[in-house]
């Protein structure tokens, strides 16, 4: 009769246990971010905004990244804070965007496109990859920036512009303007005063 005794007193205590360990697992899961998320603590992510498994974010709490509401985000990008994405912007797989980027809101972004904000002065015959330092870039609401586009350093893209597929963009454009080559020149403008081809 003991050892039956001891037996249930043992049952009993890893039932106990059994539920413990299950409620703090449940707590656990629900602190935690969802399974496959990989979002680092120093990312904002809007509501309703969908992140792939690939994309790859660096930071910390001094350099963030903010990612608006509603944007997409594909697998392969890798995001640099800081920099901020807006609401409703579509980015496409591959994407590299390096620190002190501001994509605006509704900015559609193709595949392979680079946002390079660091540069170097020049050097003297010994090394004319000088000192370092970085530019902004700040891309306007509205654009459209197409597949395996460069934005270089310091350039500004005015709102409702369109970067041609294959560009490398050295200078600012002009909102409401298209652009394209090597570099980047002026093709047309775009807003409701354009001339448009017949």
């Amino acid at each position: 009769m003991q050892t039956l005794s001891r037996w249930v007193r043992a049952v009993t205590r890893a039932h106990l246990l059994a539920e413990r360990v299950a409620a703090l697992e449940n707590a656990v899961a629900a602190a935690a971010p969802p399974a496959g998320s990989g979002i680092p603590p120093y990312v904002e992510v809007g509501s309703e905004a969908r992140i792939g498994d690939g994309v790859d974010f660096f930071g910390t709490d001094r350099a963030r990244v903010a990612v608006g509401a509603r944007c997409r985000v594909l697998d392969g990008t890798r995001i640099f804070g800081p920099a901020t994405i807006g609401e409703g912007t579509f980015l496409n797989r591959d994407v590299y965007i390096r620190p002190r980027t501001t994509i605006g809101a509704g900015v559609s972004v193709g595949p392979f496109a680079r946002f390079v904000t660091e540069t170097h002065d020049l050097g003297d015959p010994t090394g004319r990859a000088g000192r370092g330092r970085t530019e902004p870039i700040v891309v306007g609401d509205g654009c459209w920036i197409g597949a395996d586009v460069t934005v270089l350093g310091g350039v500004t893209i005015g709102d409702g512009s369109v970067v041609a597929a294959g560009s490398v963009v050295i200078r600012d454009v002009p909102a409401d303007t298209l652009v394209g080559g090597v570099p980047a020149r002026v093709i047309r403008g775009l807003g409701p005063e354009a001339q448009r081809p017949e």
